[in-house]
């Protein structure tokens, strides 16, 4: 069945008192799951139902997914038939990974053809695809951080990936890479940048019905979204220049913090809640996010790493301090 775009009206702070500003817009929230569902530990039938169950206590209207090629058709379909079972609507994000899941730069007409087996497979599933992840920087573009990111080239694989798709499901609809927030640099461009660049290459804004960004971090104190140093912007300030350079909807595939420990960018259950609140208030008022998904709903991992901790939701099942904050967000 074909889905179509609705947004959720929400009041900014139920429960939280924050309240939404009077310039207040419709905005749709989601979830990002991270690379945690190609992970094997994550596979197994009891792991997805139990992701599945939560996911649907939310009501989040979407759910973003890893579809990478360097996993199997099974995985695939378990994982999409996951957000399908809790009643949400999958963005399949498509990756390109090595064998042991590091990020390979593929050729245009492979990952095209990848693209177009995806479509076929899922098409009555899924009718978003969002092309590559983060490919403003060099570790995403080609697994090494010493690489400059190039628009030139992902503008290729991003054009043929979305006639490939739409050959295949012609209603679907086409996500660019969601950009990571940083700065300008010799391996890497900022979200602005990056757009920029994109949107100059042959056959790009035809191919693009939605902008895709990433916005992280924020001092808590302020509200400002902010960078933990100087070299990682937050990319909040970006959101509204990528409308005016695409004249597409944005929508952010991922923002949140981590509940980790001993770092600058972990954080306390309290402050991730405040975090989630605050962003969700400036995201309303700044007006130019139609979508935002939460990184995200569940831990990857009991681990006290970062990259395992973003979640409103600890690896066991028990809810953090911001998940009550969330059901009601979502569930207006």
């Amino acid at each position: 069945m074909r889905h179509f775009l609705v947004v959720v009206v929400v009041a900014v702070g139920l429960a939280a008192g924050v309240q939404a500003p009077a310039s207040a817009v419709s905005v749709a929230y989601g979830f990002s799951l991270g690379g945690e569902v190609i992970a094997p530990g994550w596979m197994t039938p009891q792991r997805l139902a139990e992701l599945s169950t939560i996911l649907k206590g939310f009501g989040p209207r979407y759910v973003r997914v890893e579809i990478s090629t360097a996993e199997p058709y099974a995985q695939q379909a378990a994982t999409i038939s996951a957000v399908r079972n809790s009643g949400a609507i999958p963005v399949a994000l498509l990756t390109s990974r090595s064998s042991n899941l590091a990020a390979t730069t593929p050729d245009p007409q492979s990952f095209a053809d990848f693209a177009k087996s995806v479509a076929q497979r899922f098409g009555g599933s899924v009718d978003y695809y969002e092309i590559l992840n983060e490919v403003n920087t060099g570790a995403f573009w080609a697994g090494s951080p010493y690489v400059a990111p190039d628009p030139v080239e992902y503008g290729k694989i991003l054009v043929a990936s979305s006639a490939a798709v739409k050959a295949a499901d012609p209603g679907a609809k086409i996500l660019s890479t969601s950009p990571a927030p940083t700065g300008d640099g010799l391996f890497s461009q900022s979200p602005t940048t990056w757009y920029r660049n994109l949107w100059a290459q042959p056959g790009v804004p035809a191919a693009v019905d939605i902008a895709g960004t990433h916005v992280y971090w924020m001092d808590y104190g302020t509200g400002a979204l902010r960078a933990p140093d100087t070299n990682e912007p937050s990319g909040f300030g970006a959101v509204s220049s990528i409308k005016t350079i695409t004249a597409r909807p944005v929508w952010v595939t991922e923002t949140g913090v981590s509940t980790c420990s001993g770092s600058d960018n972990c954080t306390t259950q309290a402050d991730q809640l405040s975090y989630l609140q605050k962003a969700v208030g400036l995201f309303s008022s700044q007006g130019a996010a139609s979508a935002v998904f939460f990184y995200t709903a569940q831990d990857a991992s009991p681990d006290d790493t970062r990259e395992y901790r973003f979640g409103v939701v600890d690896y066991n099942g028990v809810d953090k301090l911001a998940a009550p904050w969330i059901r009601t967000l979502m569930h207006q």
